[in-house]
C-alpha cells in the first residue's frame, strides 16, 4: 500500500487502527520537521547533557502523541497542531534535565540517594542482577556517577530507566506511559548505549 497517497487525517485514522506502516509513514514525512525543531533547541539542549538523537526522538514521541489527541473539529489542521505538540515535547524534556540539572548541584549526594519511588543506590548494588559488587571500587564514586547519568537522560528516557531498574517489562511500561512498544524498545536501546559509555556495563544488560 502507497500511504503517500493519503493525507494527515487518513494517516490518523489508520494509526488509530493500529496500522504501525501508517505510523511509520508519518514519522517519514514529519522527519525533516522533527530535525529542524531539534537543531533550533540543540544548543540548550546540549548545556543540560542531551544529545540531538534525544531531541529527535522526543519530538518523535510528540509527534506520536498528536496523531492519538487530534481532534479534526477543534483543531483544525494537523500540521500546525502537529509543530506545537514537536515543539513542546523539545521544551519540556530541555525544561526536565535543566531541573535535574539544578538539583544535582544543589543536593549532597549519599548512599541512599533514590533513584526512583522504590529503588536506592545501595538497595541497586546490593542487588547482583544489577550490579557486580566486585567491580564497584569505590561506591561513593559510583552512587555519584550513576547519579549524575540518571541526569544526563531525557526526560522520556529517566522513566523509563526508572521503571526498568523497579522490573517493569516493556508492555508495563508502554501502557504507564502511554507510549507503543516500540518507542519503549528504541529508548532502551539509547539508555543502554550511554550506559556502555559510562561504563556502567552490569546495568546495561
Amino acid at each position: 500500500m502507497n500511504y503517500r497517497s493519503y493525507n494527515d487525517n487518513e494517516l490518523i485514522y489508520m494509526i488509530r487502527e493500529n496500522d504501525d506502516d501508517a505510523m511509520k509513514s508519518m514519522y517519514i514525512k514529519y522527519s525533516p520537521i522533527v530535525k529542524s525543531f531539534a537543531k533550533k533547541y540543540f544548543y540548550q539542549a546540549q548545556q543540560v547533557g542531551l544529545e540531538i538523537e534525544d531531541l529527535i526522538q522526543e519530538g518523535m514521541i510528540g509527534l506520536c502523541n498528536a496523531t492519538y489527541s487530534f481532534n479534526q473539529e477543534r483543531d483544525n489542521l494537523f500540521y500546525t497542531y502537529a509543530l506545537v505538540s514537536i515543539k513542546r515535547t523539545m521544551i519540556k524534556a530541555i525544561n526536565y534535565n535543566n531541573t535535574k540539572k539544578k538539583q544535582i548541584l544543589n543536593k549532597a549526594i549519599s548512599y541512599e540517594e533514590t533513584v526512583c519511588q522504590n529503588l536506592t543506590i545501595m538497595e541497586m548494588i546490593a542487588d547482583s542482577k544489577l550490579v557486580d559488587p566486585l567491580q564497584v571500587v569505590n561506591i561513593n564514586d559510583f552512587c555519584t556517577q550513576l547519579i549524575i547519568f540518571m541526569n544526563k537522560l531525557s526526560f522520556i528516557q529517566s522513566q523509563i530507566f526508572e521503571l526498568k531498574l523497579n522490573g517493569f517489562k516493556h508492555r508495563e511500561i508502554s501502557k504507564l506511559l502511554e507510549l507503543k512498544e516500540k518507542t519503549i524498545d528504541n529508548a532502551c536501546v539509547a539508555i543502554r548505549k550511554k550506559l556502555r559509555l559510562q561504563n556502567f556495563v552490569y546495568l546495561s544488560q
